[in-house]
Protein backbone atom coordinates (compact mmCIF):
# COMPACT_ATOMS: atom_id res chain seq x y z
CA UNK A 1 0.00 0.00 0.00
CA UNK A 2 1.14 3.51 -0.61
CA UNK A 3 2.04 5.58 2.09
CA UNK A 4 0.55 9.29 1.29
CA UNK A 5 1.34 12.71 3.66
CA UNK A 6 -1.26 15.30 3.88
CA UNK A 7 0.62 17.42 1.18
CA UNK A 8 -0.19 14.39 -1.52
CA UNK A 9 -2.50 16.09 -4.49
CA UNK A 10 -4.06 12.58 -4.32
CA UNK A 11 -5.29 13.27 -0.50
CA UNK A 12 -8.44 14.86 -0.60
CA UNK A 13 -9.65 14.66 3.52
CA UNK A 14 -7.44 15.31 6.30
CA UNK A 15 -8.68 15.96 10.02
CA UNK A 16 -6.64 16.61 13.05
CA UNK A 17 -7.76 16.07 16.63
CA UNK A 18 -8.17 18.66 19.77
CA UNK A 19 -7.78 17.36 22.78
CA UNK A 20 -8.97 20.05 24.66
CA UNK A 21 -12.35 20.22 22.80
CA UNK A 22 -12.15 16.59 22.08
CA UNK A 23 -13.03 17.18 18.26
CA UNK A 24 -11.91 17.31 14.58
CA UNK A 25 -10.45 19.86 12.61
CA UNK A 26 -10.08 19.90 9.21
CA UNK A 27 -6.80 20.33 7.37
CA UNK A 28 -8.20 20.05 3.90
CA UNK A 29 -11.35 18.73 2.19
CA UNK A 30 -14.23 19.97 0.03
CA UNK A 31 -17.00 21.99 2.12
CA UNK A 32 -19.20 19.04 1.48
CA UNK A 33 -17.05 16.68 2.31
CA UNK A 34 -17.49 13.04 4.26
CA UNK A 35 -18.10 13.20 7.79
CA UNK A 36 -14.79 12.62 9.95
CA UNK A 37 -13.26 9.63 11.38
CA UNK A 38 -14.26 7.85 14.60
CA UNK A 39 -12.66 9.69 17.84
CA UNK A 40 -9.06 8.12 17.85
CA UNK A 41 -8.49 5.74 21.07
CA UNK A 42 -6.28 7.92 23.23
CA UNK A 43 -8.31 11.49 22.68
CA UNK A 44 -5.82 12.93 25.22
CA UNK A 45 -3.45 13.67 22.15
CA UNK A 46 -2.89 15.75 19.09
CA UNK A 47 -2.42 13.96 16.07
CA UNK A 48 -3.74 14.00 12.40
CA UNK A 49 -5.44 10.96 10.15
CA UNK A 50 -6.06 10.57 6.30
CA UNK A 51 -8.84 8.97 4.14
CA UNK A 52 -6.52 7.13 1.62
CA UNK A 53 -8.18 6.75 -1.75
CA UNK A 54 -7.32 3.53 -2.51
CA UNK A 55 -8.16 1.66 0.49
CA UNK A 56 -11.33 4.12 1.72
CA UNK A 57 -9.57 3.82 5.16
CA UNK A 58 -8.56 6.68 7.74
CA UNK A 59 -4.54 6.19 8.04
CA UNK A 60 -2.62 8.14 10.76
CA UNK A 61 0.00 10.16 9.72
CA UNK A 62 2.37 13.46 10.27
CA UNK A 63 0.90 16.37 12.03
CA UNK A 64 -1.31 18.70 10.00
CA UNK A 65 -0.70 22.71 10.26
CA UNK A 66 -3.43 23.35 12.68
CA UNK A 67 -2.49 19.84 14.90
CA UNK A 68 1.44 21.45 14.85
CA UNK A 69 -0.54 25.11 15.88
CA UNK A 70 -2.60 23.04 18.45
CA UNK A 71 0.58 21.25 19.76
CA UNK A 72 2.41 24.37 20.48
CA UNK A 73 -0.63 26.50 22.16
CA UNK A 74 -0.58 22.92 24.50
CA UNK A 75 3.02 23.55 25.36
CA UNK A 76 3.77 21.22 28.44
CA UNK A 77 0.62 19.48 28.26
CA UNK A 78 1.10 18.55 24.45
CA UNK A 79 1.96 14.67 24.03
CA UNK A 80 2.38 11.81 21.07
CA UNK A 81 -0.62 8.95 21.49
CA UNK A 82 0.16 6.67 23.54
CA UNK A 83 -2.43 4.10 21.57
CA UNK A 84 -2.77 4.61 17.58
CA UNK A 85 -6.06 4.27 16.10
CA UNK A 86 -9.70 4.78 16.18
CA UNK A 87 -12.34 4.13 18.55
CA UNK A 88 -14.55 1.61 15.83
CA UNK A 89 -13.82 -1.67 15.00
CA UNK A 90 -12.39 -3.16 11.94
CA UNK A 91 -14.87 -4.63 9.55
CA UNK A 92 -13.95 -8.57 9.83
CA UNK A 93 -12.36 -10.28 6.07
CA UNK A 94 -14.68 -12.53 4.44
CA UNK A 95 -14.40 -16.29 5.36
CA UNK A 96 -12.51 -18.30 3.02
CA UNK A 97 -14.60 -19.74 -0.14
CA UNK A 98 -15.45 -18.91 -3.39
CA UNK A 99 -17.76 -15.58 -4.50
CA UNK A 100 -17.75 -13.23 -7.26
CA UNK A 101 -16.71 -10.05 -6.01
CA UNK A 102 -19.29 -7.07 -6.66
CA UNK A 103 -21.75 -9.59 -5.98
CA UNK A 104 -23.96 -10.16 -2.87
CA UNK A 105 -22.12 -13.19 -0.96
CA UNK A 106 -25.15 -16.30 -0.60
CA UNK A 107 -26.25 -16.38 2.75
CA UNK A 108 -26.09 -20.30 4.51
CA UNK A 109 -29.35 -21.88 4.54
CA UNK A 110 -28.41 -24.66 6.95
CA UNK A 111 -30.11 -22.46 10.26
CA UNK A 112 -33.04 -21.99 8.53
CA UNK A 113 -33.53 -25.53 7.22
CA UNK A 114 -32.60 -26.72 11.01
CA UNK A 115 -35.11 -24.14 12.45
CA UNK A 116 -37.85 -25.90 9.76
CA UNK A 117 -36.87 -29.50 10.88
CA UNK A 118 -37.77 -28.19 14.47
CA UNK A 119 -40.90 -26.67 13.67
CA UNK A 120 -42.06 -29.71 11.81
CA UNK A 121 -41.13 -32.41 14.50
CA UNK A 122 -43.44 -29.99 17.04
CA UNK A 123 -46.32 -29.69 14.61
CA UNK A 124 -46.30 -34.30 14.64
CA UNK A 125 -45.66 -34.81 17.91
CA UNK A 126 -48.86 -32.04 18.80
CA UNK A 127 -50.92 -33.57 16.24
CA UNK A 128 -49.66 -37.70 17.83
CA UNK A 129 -50.76 -36.41 20.86
CA UNK A 130 -53.95 -34.97 19.81
CA UNK A 131 -54.30 -38.54 17.61
CA UNK A 132 -53.86 -40.36 20.59
CA UNK A 133 -56.49 -38.83 22.88
CA UNK A 134 -58.92 -38.50 20.23
CA UNK A 135 -58.59 -41.94 20.34
CA UNK A 136 -58.69 -42.78 23.54
CA UNK A 137 -61.67 -40.72 24.18
CA UNK A 138 -63.46 -42.71 21.05
CA UNK A 139 -62.42 -45.76 23.04
CA UNK A 140 -63.90 -45.04 25.82
CA UNK A 141 -67.59 -43.72 24.37
CA UNK A 142 -67.64 -47.36 22.44
CA UNK A 143 -67.30 -49.45 25.92
CA UNK A 144 -70.24 -47.20 27.54
CA UNK A 145 -72.56 -48.04 24.42
CA UNK A 146 -71.80 -51.71 24.68
CA UNK A 147 -72.24 -51.59 28.75
CA UNK A 148 -75.75 -49.64 27.97
CA UNK A 149 -76.81 -52.15 25.02
CA UNK A 150 -76.08 -54.89 27.12
CA UNK A 151 -78.24 -53.30 30.38
CA UNK A 152 -81.19 -52.40 28.16
CA UNK A 153 -81.20 -56.64 26.89
CA UNK A 154 -81.16 -57.95 30.17
CA UNK A 155 -84.13 -55.94 31.24
CA UNK A 156 -86.29 -56.41 28.19
CA UNK A 157 -85.54 -60.16 28.68
CA UNK A 158 -86.47 -60.06 32.10
CA UNK A 159 -90.28 -58.63 31.28
CA UNK A 160 -90.75 -61.11 28.41
CA UNK A 161 -90.43 -63.93 31.30
CA UNK A 162 -93.58 -62.55 33.39
CA UNK A 163 -90.75 -60.77 36.00
CA UNK A 164 -91.86 -57.69 37.31
CA UNK A 165 -92.43 -54.46 35.35
CA UNK A 166 -90.21 -51.48 35.39
CA UNK A 167 -92.32 -48.46 36.85
CA UNK A 168 -92.92 -45.96 34.37
CA UNK A 169 -93.64 -43.26 37.37
CA UNK A 170 -91.38 -40.69 36.74
CA UNK A 171 -88.29 -40.41 39.02
CA UNK A 172 -88.24 -37.80 41.73
CA UNK A 173 -84.77 -37.97 41.64
CA UNK A 174 -84.46 -37.56 37.78
CA UNK A 175 -87.48 -34.80 37.63
CA UNK A 176 -86.49 -31.36 36.75
CA UNK A 177 -87.45 -28.91 39.61
CA UNK A 178 -89.71 -25.78 38.25
CA UNK A 179 -87.60 -22.30 37.97
CA UNK A 180 -88.11 -20.28 40.65
CA UNK A 181 -89.89 -17.20 40.52
CA UNK A 182 -89.05 -13.64 42.06
CA UNK A 183 -91.78 -13.04 45.02
CA UNK A 184 -93.91 -10.25 43.71
CA UNK A 185 -93.24 -6.35 45.26
CA UNK A 186 -95.63 -4.59 47.44
CA UNK A 187 -96.72 -1.47 45.73
CA UNK A 188 -94.95 1.64 46.55
CA UNK A 189 -91.95 -0.96 47.83
CA UNK A 190 -88.92 -0.98 45.69
CA UNK A 191 -86.54 -3.80 45.10
CA UNK A 192 -82.95 -3.06 46.73
CA UNK A 193 -80.21 -2.29 44.53
CA UNK A 194 -77.29 -4.53 44.11
CA UNK A 195 -74.36 -3.43 45.97
CA UNK A 196 -70.88 -3.89 43.98
CA UNK A 197 -68.15 -5.46 44.90
CA UNK A 198 -65.22 -3.36 46.71
CA UNK A 199 -62.81 -2.20 44.66
CA UNK A 200 -59.02 -2.36 45.84
CA UNK A 201 -57.72 0.56 47.56
CA UNK A 202 -54.94 2.13 45.31
CA UNK A 203 -51.60 1.45 44.96
CA UNK A 204 -49.22 4.01 47.01
CA UNK A 205 -46.16 5.08 44.87
CA UNK A 206 -42.83 3.76 45.82
CA UNK A 207 -41.02 5.99 47.81
CA UNK A 208 -38.05 8.07 46.02
CA UNK A 209 -34.53 8.40 47.13
CA UNK A 210 -34.02 11.63 49.24
CA UNK A 211 -31.29 13.96 47.55
CA UNK A 212 -27.65 14.32 48.51
CA UNK A 213 -27.31 16.61 51.08
CA UNK A 214 -24.52 19.00 50.26
CA UNK A 215 -21.39 18.26 52.43
CA UNK A 216 -17.64 18.74 52.84
CA UNK A 217 -16.03 15.86 52.39
CA UNK A 218 -12.35 14.64 51.64
CA UNK A 219 -10.96 12.81 48.97
CA UNK A 220 -7.40 11.10 49.10
CA UNK A 221 -5.28 9.02 46.82
CA UNK A 222 -1.35 8.69 46.34
CA UNK A 223 0.81 8.36 43.19
CA UNK A 224 3.47 6.00 41.82
CA UNK A 225 5.80 7.91 43.93
CA UNK A 226 4.20 8.18 47.08
CA UNK A 227 2.93 11.65 46.72
CA UNK A 228 -0.48 12.23 48.49
CA UNK A 229 -3.28 14.14 46.81
CA UNK A 230 -6.62 15.42 48.90
CA UNK A 231 -9.24 17.25 48.20
CA UNK A 232 -11.64 18.98 50.82
CA UNK A 233 -14.51 20.83 49.80
CA UNK A 234 -18.24 20.12 48.93
CA UNK A 235 -19.40 16.69 47.57
CA UNK A 236 -22.25 18.54 45.56
CA UNK A 237 -21.61 21.02 42.40
CA UNK A 238 -23.99 22.05 39.69
CA UNK A 239 -23.99 20.87 36.03
CA UNK A 240 -22.81 23.71 33.73
CA UNK A 241 -20.70 25.81 35.62
CA UNK A 242 -17.18 26.32 36.35
CA UNK A 243 -16.27 25.48 39.78
CA UNK A 244 -12.69 26.31 41.62
CA UNK A 245 -11.35 22.96 42.81
CA UNK A 246 -8.30 22.63 45.24
CA UNK A 247 -6.29 19.85 45.49
CA UNK A 248 -2.73 19.52 48.01
CA UNK A 249 -0.36 17.63 46.69
CA UNK A 250 2.42 16.70 49.45
CA UNK A 251 5.45 14.38 48.94
CA UNK A 252 5.95 11.37 50.98
CA UNK A 253 8.81 13.03 53.10
CA UNK A 254 5.60 15.81 54.04
CA UNK A 255 7.33 18.33 51.63
CA UNK A 256 4.86 20.55 49.22
CA UNK A 257 5.00 18.93 45.22
CA UNK A 258 6.30 20.83 42.69
CA UNK A 259 5.23 18.87 39.52
CA UNK A 260 2.67 20.26 36.97
CA UNK A 261 -1.40 19.76 38.07
CA UNK A 262 -4.55 19.60 35.69
CA UNK A 263 -7.68 18.75 36.78
CA UNK A 264 -11.23 17.71 35.15
CA UNK A 265 -14.83 16.17 36.83
CA UNK A 266 -15.68 12.90 34.98
CA UNK A 267 -14.35 10.55 32.73
CA UNK A 268 -14.09 12.69 29.87
CA UNK A 269 -13.55 16.42 29.18
CA UNK A 270 -10.90 18.97 28.71
CA UNK A 271 -8.05 19.01 31.77
CA UNK A 272 -7.98 22.77 33.31
CA UNK A 273 -4.51 23.33 34.18
CA UNK A 274 -3.97 24.33 38.25
CA UNK A 275 -1.85 27.01 39.55
CA UNK A 276 0.41 26.08 42.18
CA UNK A 277 1.15 28.03 45.98
CA UNK A 278 4.17 27.61 47.99
CA UNK A 279 2.23 25.19 50.27
CA UNK A 280 1.24 22.71 47.56
CA UNK A 281 -2.36 23.82 46.97
CA UNK A 282 -3.20 23.48 43.79
CA UNK A 283 -6.25 25.73 42.31
CA UNK A 284 -8.20 25.24 38.92
CA UNK A 285 -11.14 26.46 37.96
CA UNK A 286 -13.03 23.52 36.31
CA UNK A 287 -15.91 24.18 34.19
CA UNK A 288 -19.18 20.84 35.04
CA UNK A 289 -19.67 19.49 31.35
CA UNK A 290 -21.11 16.38 32.63
CA UNK A 291 -24.39 14.37 33.14
CA UNK A 292 -25.85 14.22 36.77
CA UNK A 293 -24.92 12.01 39.22
CA UNK A 294 -21.87 10.56 40.61
CA UNK A 295 -18.85 11.52 38.58
CA UNK A 296 -15.16 11.15 39.46
CA UNK A 297 -12.62 13.57 40.01
CA UNK A 298 -9.75 12.90 38.06
CA UNK A 299 -5.98 14.89 38.64
CA UNK A 300 -3.62 14.49 36.39
CA UNK A 301 -0.07 14.94 37.28
CA UNK A 302 3.55 15.49 35.42
CA UNK A 303 4.02 16.24 32.17
CA UNK A 304 4.61 15.42 28.36
CA UNK A 305 5.35 11.81 28.35
CA UNK A 306 5.59 11.15 32.23
CA UNK A 307 1.73 12.08 33.03
CA UNK A 308 -0.35 9.76 34.66
CA UNK A 309 -4.24 10.35 35.58
CA UNK A 310 -5.47 9.66 39.33
CA UNK A 311 -9.23 9.08 40.37
CA UNK A 312 -9.80 10.72 44.09
CA UNK A 313 -13.20 9.61 44.45
CA UNK A 314 -17.18 10.91 42.97
CA UNK A 315 -18.41 13.96 43.53
CA UNK A 316 -22.62 14.67 42.83
CA UNK A 317 -23.49 16.64 40.14
CA UNK A 318 -26.93 18.07 40.58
Amino acid sequence: MVAFSPVDDRVQLVFSWDPRARAWLKERGPDNAAKPPAPPLDDGAVQTYFLDPQTGRWVGTILGARARTIGNELGTYYRSPGVVGLAVEEEAEPKSGLYVEGTERRKPVLPVAVIGGVILAIVIGAGAVAAKTLFAAGEADAKAALASAAAASAVAASGASGGPQASTAPSAATSEAPAATPAPTAPGQTTAPRTSAPTAPPRTPVPTAPPVQPATITLTALTADGTRLSYTGPNLVSAGFVVNVTVTAVLSDGSPSRSQIAIRIGPSGAWSPATRDSQGRYTAPVPVNTSKGAQPLYVLVGSGSSTAAYSLGNLFIN
